[in-house]
């Protein structure tokens, strides 16, 4: 059966606030981020315009993105709670792969709870005994979030990379996230602001394929490559994306450790940013990139 996006949040959101109370009753306090992560999923779920911006800033401020590592949550319990508010917050953005991100607040929850180290917390059972309760129960009036947006450009890129590759990029599911396509000035912007060089190589690549979403492999939608030194700057999925190279800008990010970069003349180099391998040589050219990726 096809899952109802808000009925499903809603028996999530009963999750997170049921784990918020049980933590508060042992005496810690929840930071107030979390707090307010779920109380937007709550106006959201009664209807009111709260758009996907918003919830992703509300996931942002409990995940603790900026805030460097040694002034983070020490507290595991309520490190979990963040972790649990904002996936809620990001899940209510109903984003490509939402039906199966879900796990990840129920995960939060259980993780959240088992590091009180106390007796008598909830199991996973009765936590997954709740959620399918609020299920039945809960009639939430939310709207689908939406960014009004130019209308996305195609995907089909036959003419640059060839049938076949078309055809295995089609099994990828690619699709333009707007958000990731800057115009060239706000591109020569942020590239400016980030001190990175401008190579008329990167304006191509980001000018066709800037934005562009693909699954790591057929049917894992939500483990995505995104395309575009826009979309990888604008997402600070890696806290220093730079590469070995002053040249080098970064054009690809997966959904595990690896950075593809750009140089100066249009080839590029995929980096282990975890491993020590060397930099591996990957294309001479923006459609070279979108053809070998198709065939990974």
């Amino acid at each position: 059966m096809k899952k109802d996006h808000t009925i499903e949040i809603a028996g999530y959101t009963s999750i997170v606030q049921t784990v918020f109370h049980d933590i508060e009753g042992f005496g810690r306090s929840i930071p107030e981020q979390a707090l307010a992560a779920l109380a937007l999923v709550n106006d959201w779920l009664q209807g009111k315009e709260i758009d996907a911006e918003a919830l992703q800033a509300a996931a942002n401020l409990s995940f603790e993105e900026g805030v460097p590592l040694a002034q983070r949550e020490k507290d595991r319990a309520l490190s979990w709670a963040r972790s649990a508010a904002g996936n809620l917050a990001w899940l209510a953005k109903k984003d490509r792969g939402w039906q199966k991100a879900g796990q990840s607040v129920m995960d939060a929850a259980v993780y959240a709870l088992d590091s009180l180290g106390a007796s008598g917390i909830k199991s996973r059972r009765e936590l997954e005994t709740l959620f399918e309760t609020a299920m039945k129960t809960v009639q939430p009036a939310a709207k689908k979030p939406v960014n009004k947006t130019a209308k996305s450009p195609s995907t089909n890129f036959e003419s640059f990379i060839g049938a076949e590759a078309n055809k295995r990029l089609a099994k990828l599911k690619p699709l333009f996230d707007l958000a990731g396509r800057g115009s060239e000035d706000s591109l020569r912007a942020l590239l400016s602001e980030y001190k990175f060089p401008l190579h008329d190589a990167v304006l191509a690549f980001d000018a066709r394929y800037g934005g562009l979403v693909a699954a790591d492999a057929p049917g894992a939608e939500g483990e995505d490559w995104i395309f575009g030194a826009y979309a990888c700057l604008k997402s600070k999925a890696h806290a220093d994306p730079r590469g070995e190279k002053p040249d080098w800008v970064p054009v690809a990010y997966s959904p595990n450790d690896y950075i593809l970069f750009m140089d100066e003349r249009g080839s590029t180099w995929l980096v282990d940013t975890v491993g020590d391998e060397k930099p591996e040589k990957f294309g001479e050219n923006a459609d070279e990139i979108i053809q070998r990726f198709s065939n990974k």
